[in-house]
């Protein structure tokens, strides 16, 4: 077992990691205040206080004083229509009909200067006077611009101790605090973290356990973002839950709807012996910078970032919105930059932005490119708001120019150290600490008991260093075991439960909630896959892991345009009869060549379809459809 100052040492590596982070978020925190001192940014717009300059778009606009004032006025109180003596008072510091009449005169001539504005129009509004207002373009938007996000928290509190009735609006603006509630599951909600880099202390996990089983029946589910999820919980047991959560030091704000979700990186972060560097502080710097600021809680859309030093790609960097991956230039170590990837529907993969950044300026890069988003991303169209079709839209090198507008100098990008993609940790693993290893566990397609979360807390502290990983192929793993322990830890029951060595077809099954929680899935897509994994190691039983995805929708959220198998629920009648079934993807692959998992066949029934699978796979010997190392 470890010695307590083995522990206490691994502990301190833990503690320096955390202040690490912190020193580089107050350092981007810092940066970040002063370049608004004297500046009012909004949209496409910015005044500048101290040399009355505007620019829209990138483009100035010559104003008079009064209307620079009054656009001052306006702007910070946009989203909020101010009375004609409100702002005259502002302006002038009296109301006169006079000032009423040469008020109308200013709005009308900065109305036609901001026409241009793809954000804030200036608007009259009928008896309640003048503001710059979005456009109301759809639900969504109209919801954030009548309150934003994180200013629901109060309404969370009263519904939570009254039991009145939740208003619509206010269901979604909860997202925003991690509350989500499922039309599976009336009267309950689901509870979603933020856990960056997946990276938890034995005293969390055991927290995140203990609610569940308090709170939640038990029911977790760990996700692709190295995030947790708590089931089944009611409304008025969030406060005292958010109270627990924050003791040990657990984030849940803007966890879900438009902003920057949960930021992943490798698993092994700061312990593999391959790494360039270890990129874990910079996850957490960039969560301590967004989160609770408003300045970041009403994006275009979602926003998914990683951040990784680890040369296999395990963080899956190509379906980000934003990704830092390790390279070198000129001798220094750093990441290159990829922007636009994205599932669903319209998946795609990121596109090299053909920029390098140090470290220490990484989450400050990360900042300027989230902050361009929200200024530039379509608000119109959900479908076409995530980051990829303002890539799109704009061009590369026009992205590249933004973006240094907006952070400074980019240097060009430097050699990837990538060397391979889609690593999964599981096993054993010797990190770069001499004597200790990781073990790496597998969840079954990510579900999990709060009792087995208080076992794998107690072999953490028993045989490691208190501390644990969650991986985005919705696994834990158990870090700092010394060599002499290695042993007795894989002789733990729990460890017979889930295993370091699953077979290969279970190994890199990946699914998404299922039909359980999610109203939009067609199957119980966890269930469907282990049974699917099961039968494939009867029928076509492999030593090389094979990459199984499962989604319950086009929606995609179980990655399945990635998988060398890529499995999308579907219904299909058979006789009298509407039974489950999936369409079928072959061929998903990341790395210096990849490419989306193409369909192949389609609502193959359920009870046929490893028979299905496995006939193709020896039909078409295709050698690409499934990895052979």
């Amino acid at each position: 077992m470890p010695t307590p100052t083995e522990r206490q040492a691994e502990r301190q590596t833990f503690s320096r990691r955390r202040l690490l982070a912190d020193q580089t978020a107050a350092t981007v925190d810092n940066s970040l205040s002063s370049s608004r001192n004297g500046e009012v940014v909004l949209g496409d717009l910015r005044l500048n206080l101290d040399t009355l300059q505007v620019t829209l778009g990138g483009r100035s606009l010559k104003l008079t004083v009064q209307e620079f004032d009054l656009l001052v006025v306006l702007a910070r109180s946009a989203g909020k229509p101010l009375s004609q003596a409100e702002l005259a008072q502002h302006l002038w510091h009296e109301v006169t009909p006079e000032r009423i009449r040469h008020l109308s005169v200013l709005v009308a001539r900065l109305r036609s200067k901001l026409a241009d504005s793809k954000f804030y129009k200036l608007r009259t509004l009928r008896k309640r006077g003048y503001g710059l207002m979005l456009p109301p373009i759809n639900r969504i938007e109209e919801l954030k611009l009548a309150k934003d996000g994180l200013d629901v928290l109060d309404d969370i509190l009263r519904y939570a101790s009254t039991g009145a009735p939740i208003d619509s609006d206010d269901i979604e603006r909860m997202k925003w605090y991690g509350v989500f509630y499922r039309k599976q599951t009336p009267g309950f909600f689901m509870l979603r973290l933020r856990i960056p880099n997946g990276i938890l202390t034995s005293q969390q996990m055991t927290e995140i356990g203990s609610l569940s089983n308090q709170f939640g029946r038990g029911k977790i589910d760990i996700t692709t973002r190295q995030n947790i999820q708590l089931r089944w919980v009611r409304i008025h047991d969030v406060p005292q839950i958010f109270e627990s959560l924050r003791r040990v030091g657990l984030e849940y704000r803007q966890s879900g709807m438009d902003n920057v979700r949960n930021i992943t990186g490798c698993p092994m972060a700061g312990l593999d012996p391959d790494e360039l560097m270890d990129a874990s502080p910079i996850a957490g710097a960039i969560q301590d910078v967004i989160v609770g600021r408003k300045e970041f809680s009403n994006l275009p859309r979602k926003f998914n970032i990683s951040v990784s030093g680890c040369r296999h790609d395990c963080a899956t960097s190509q379906i980000h919105d934003l990704s830092l991956t390790p390279a070198v230039k000129d001798g220094r170590a750093g990441f290159n930059v990829m922007v636009g990837g994205m599932g669903g529907e319209d998946a795609d993969f990121a596109r090299d932005l053909d920029v390098f950044v140090e470290p220490e300026k990484a989450a400050a890069l990360c900042i300027g490119v989230i902050e361009l988003f929200r200024d530039k991303g379509d608000r119109e169209d959900r479908r076409r708001s995530r980051l990829r079709w303002l890539r799109e839209t704009l061009g590369l090198e026009t992205f590249r120019a933004e973006l240094q507008a907006r952070a400074g100098t980019l240097e060009r990008a430097g050699t990837s150290q990538i060397e391979r993609f889609a690593g999964d940790h599981l096993g054993v693993s010797p990190q770069k600490q001499p004597g200790l290893s990781s073990v790496g566990c597998l969840v079954p397609v990510g579900r999990v008991q709060g009792d087995d979360l208080l076992e794998f807390s107690r072999l953490a502290e028993t045989y490691g260093s208190g501390e644990l990983r969650l991986t985005n192929n919705q696994n834990i793993l158990i870090v700092n075991v010394p060599e002499e322990c290695l042993a007795a830890l894989l002789k733990e029951p729990l460890l017979q439960k889930y295993s370091p060595q699953p077979s290969a077809w279970m190994r890199r099954t990946v699914s998404c909630t299922g039909q359980d929680y999610c109203q939009f899935a067609l199957l119980d897509t966890k269930g469907s896959a282990m049974e699917f994994a099961h039968r494939m190691d009867e029928l076509l039983p492999r030593e090389t892991a094979v990459r199984v995805h499962w989604s319950g929708c086009q929606r995609g959220c179980g990655q399945h345009h990635i998988g060398d198998i890529g499995l999308q629920a579907a219904r299909r009648r058979v006789g009298d009869e509407v039974v489950d079934a999936a369409d079928i993807f072959l061929g998903g692959r990341m790395g210096q060549d990849p490419r989306l998992a193409v369909p192949v066949l389609e609502a193959v029934p359920l009870d046929e379809l490893p028979q299905r699978v496995a006939e193709l796979l020896r039909d078409t010997n295709d050698q690409d459809a499934l990895p052979s190392a």
